[in-house]
């Protein structure tokens, strides 16, 4: 019995490896190049803005409730509201807050070097986007904690070596992988790379994102 657990263990690790590679060749396939920026944002990162993703989102995972953690000025965070979904944005910045393109009330300040979110709701999903690789790992449990509060999470992150303004933690997808599994999470590898059809410019979903079920 204890061999076969530790069989289907390596089994699931080799499977996490085998698209860690091939999400980490897309990285190196792609690399991330200066982009015009987007004349109605301004403010926010056009390679992160993937509308087409988004409805993708909506249309299959059907969500109530979103929050947008690591939001920026909540450009992403407006989108979901303006087509039905309740959400809410989480940033540290305070600049970010004051040119916020949503409602102070869907606002939330909060910054996660600080420590763990201070109230706990439940959301339907989570949308993480260029924000992981920003937090060091001696905080990033503090971003995993937020994670539970939520049946989804889906996220990208920064390969190994890839330029970006306070580029901190910057890991291949089987380390993410790895840090979802320990706090209930499964990659949905079917709906993961069914979404990246939609963001296959490549932007940063194209690149690295990933869709995360609760066990």
């Amino acid at each position: 019995m204890f061999r076969c657990l530790c069989l289907l263990l390596v089994v699931k690790w080799l499977k996490a490896i085998r698209f860690s590679l091939k999400t980490w060749k897309l990285g190196l396939l792609f690399p991330i190049k200066d982009m015009p920026r987007d004349e109605n944002n301004p403010n926010g990162d056009p390679w992160t803005w993937t509308p087409e993703l988004f409805d993708f989102l909506i249309r299959e995972l059907n969500p109530k409730i979103l929050i947008d953690i690591g939001c920026g000025e909540g450009h992403t965070t407006k989108y979901f509201i303006d087509h039905g979904v309740s959400s809410y944005g989480i940033d540290g910045s305070e600049e970010a807050r004051n040119n916020a393109v949503i409602p102070q009330n869907r606002f939330i300040l909060h910054d996660f070097t600080k420590g763990l979110l201070p109230f706990y709701m439940f959301y339907d999903i989570i949308w993480c986007c260029e924000f992981l690789e920003h937090i060091e790992e001696k905080y990033i449990e503090n971003v995993l904690s937020a994670f539970k509060i939520s049946n989804i999470v889906a996220i990208t992150h920064a390969f190994p070596g890839q330029n970006g303004f306070h580029h901190v933690n910057c890991q291949l997808p089987e380390y993410w992988i790895e840090k979802m599994i320990k706090i209930g999470f499964v990659l949905d590898k079917k709906l993961t790379l069914a979404s990246r059809v939609f963001a296959s410019q490549p932007k940063h979903w194209g690149r690295s994102g990933m869709i995360f079920t609760k066990k």
